[in-house]
């Protein structure tokens, strides 16, 4: 079974260990992942309190990104049109199709 978080513009979900903060979510755009470096951390500046770590944009200027589990793996995918995830998956590297996944870990 799929499980996912769908971001869009804004949205953001915060992972912690205990020591180190970080976030994924959708910003202008691109599928960002943040990580603190003060205690103020994010209610603080960029490259201050906080800085972005990976950013994957969407040439489209679609910002509705997914990031779960799939098949046993951890996934991150990306809308291509206005279907979006409830389309079909692209297996040309976002040429064609509805959606396409970015980030596929085992």
């Amino acid at each position: 079974m799929a499980q996912y978080v769908i971001f869009t513009d804004g949205i953001y979900v915060t992972y912690t260990d205990g020591v180190d903060i970080f976030r994924d979510g959708s910003r202008g755009g691109a599928f960002v992942t943040d990580q603190t470096l003060t205690t103020t951390g994010f209610a603080g500046a960029e490259n201050t309190d906080w800085i972005n770590v990976d950013s994957n944009t969407n040439p489209l200027g679609l910002n509705v990104f997914r990031d779960g589990v799939r098949d046993g793996c951890y996934v991150k995918d990306q809308t291509l049109t206005g279907t979006g995830f409830s389309g079909v998956e692209s297996l040309d590297n976002g040429v064609t199709n509805d959606w396409v996944n970015l980030e596929k870990t085992t």
